[in-house]
């Protein structure tokens, strides 16, 4: 019984947990086990709204892809009840991810909410800012695609690369 106390107390240390690397090292030819130095910390991006990701491809340094966190709790829920029923990629991530043309098309809901947040008696001032945030950057990131887009609706026209502007999410398309 005395045994079995002691290794409890043992047991309740602040550090209970070792993170080693099992590694080969060259020069003598044998496995060693090294202590992990990079630790995971916390979130470094949780204090952030919008986090914007751009994959660089490494052979000619250009950018690639590019999608969108969400990172904002209040942003996340009205994101999901925007887009519930729809089968939009990155929905039921968290954070939530999304390529930056579903922010364009998701844009007009986040702002008549924010009309409705801003008559009340007590808004929300961080959602607010939040939903503020999401329309600088669409307006940022499409600045110099968005007459062209408009353009060509104006004038009953799209071009394959812009064929997305046209289906909300939600949208069926037969």
């Amino acid at each position: 019984m005395a045994a079995e106390a002691e290794v409890d107390n043992n047991l309740q240390g602040p550090k209970r947990t070792l993170r080693v690397d099992h590694i080969f090292k060259e020069r003598d030819h044998q496995w060693h086990f090294v202590k992990t130095s990079n630790i995971p910390k916390k979130d470094r991006f949780s204090r952030y709204t919008l986090v914007v990701r751009r994959k660089i491809n490494h052979v000619d340094g250009l950018p690639g892809d590019t999608k969108i966190e969400i990172r904002s709790p209040v942003l996340i829920d009205i994101f999901r009840e925007i887009l519930q029923g729809t089968k939009c990629n990155g929905l039921h991530q968290t954070p939530l991810v999304f390529s930056p043309e579903v922010l364009l098309l998701v844009l007009p809901p986040l702002l008549d909410r924010q009309v409705l947040e801003e008559a009340k008696e007590e808004p929300d001032q961080r959602m607010i800012e939040d939903i503020k945030e999401v329309a600088t950057f669409v307006h940022t990131h499409f600045s110099d695609r968005k007459p062209e887009i408009e353009s060509f609706h104006r004038n009953g026209e799209i071009t394959y690369d812009h064929l997305w502007s046209l289906f909300p999410p939600g949208c069926v398309v037969i």
